[in-house]
């Protein structure tokens, strides 16, 4: 989630929050800009947010699913430090999805 765009490529802590094609997608349609520090933001007009907005949030809490970081943390302890993945899924939340979808966990909600 590294990669340039209008001469912007996010610093090593920072990343895109969408792929390259959504990312050149909004800076088409002029809805990426950049602000005083060169920082970019995706402009959002009065007219575009609907009358019902829903958050996007989880209702699973960190000590159930893990986090991001957690996930890194076990990855590297795998397979090294440097693995260069940055958006590992937790264990404990690919556990949840499993037990969810699974037949013996539909079975046998929690």
């Amino acid at each position: 989630m590294r990669f340039d765009v209008a001469g912007y490529t996010p610093p090593d802590d920072k990343r895109w929050k969408a792929g390259q094609e959504e990312i050149l997608d909004l800076l088409k349609r002029k809805r990426l800009a950049f602000n005083n520090e060169g920082e970019p933001y995706a402009k959002v007009y009065e007219h575009d947010e609907e009358e019902l907005h829903i958050p996007l949030w989880t209702f699973m809490p960190e000590d159930v699913t893990g986090t991001a970081e957690s996930g890194k943390a076990d990855l590297g302890r795998i397979v090294g430090a440097t693995h260069g993945i940055d958006s590992v899924k937790p264990k404990e939340l690919l556990a949840v999805f499993l037990e969810a979808t699974t037949r013996e966990g539909l079975n046998n909600p929690p």
